[in-house]
């Protein structure tokens, strides 16, 4: 968990980014459900030019060993209820991604969507978090060998922004 990685006042400017709102998405029947922003997503296009600057993409090739990273596409997803939810995968469908990262933007508690990571072979859980205040995030490994899940929200919101990084074609 990487604390309080977004200012106050680009939190504010966040959340007013949010105001038009979010849609319904439904994913296909191994991925869940989620709530995503609406267009023209000014929240998940602002994070994705801030992720891709050159300092950032470095910094997160410095602390995951992996030189040639490039972040892939991003969205604000929202969970509501006990039917938002995304069970167990791998995030395996696009062969360069490399890592996640996920930053909490949720804007009061929520109970339930607790983020859970494990080894796929023994199903044994190796992390489990949940957010607990505005701009926390988490980075973790994209592997054959690991696979995550977000539980079903039993009340409140849950709200974040998601990306990968993939390695480069040089």
């Amino acid at each position: 968990m990487l604390p309080e990685i977004i200012a106050p006042d680009l939190a504010r400017q966040l959340a007013k980014m949010l105001e038009p709102g979010f849609s319904n998405q439904t994913l296909p029947d191994q991925y869940g459900r989620r709530l995503v922003e609406k267009e023209p997503k000014l929240a998940s296009r602002f994070l994705q030019l801030l992720l891709n600057r050159p300092d950032i993409v470095g910094w997160m090739s410095q602390i995951t060993q992996c030189p040639q990273l490039r972040q892939g596409d991003g969205e604000v997803a929202e969970f509501r209820g006990k039917e938002d939810y995304l069970p167990w995968h791998d995030d395996l469908h696009e062969e360069a991604r490399r890592f996640a990262f996920v930053i909490d933007l949720s804007t009061s508690p929520y109970e339930g969507g607790e983020f859970e990571l494990r080894l796929k072979n023994s199903r044994r859980v190796i992390t489990r978090s949940k957010y607990t205040e505005f701009g926390n995030a988490t980075l973790f490994k994209i592997n054959p060998h690991l696979e995550h899940q977000v539980r079903p929200v039993t009340s409140g919101v849950r709200r974040v922004y998601a990306t990968s990084f993939a390695v480069t074609d040089q």
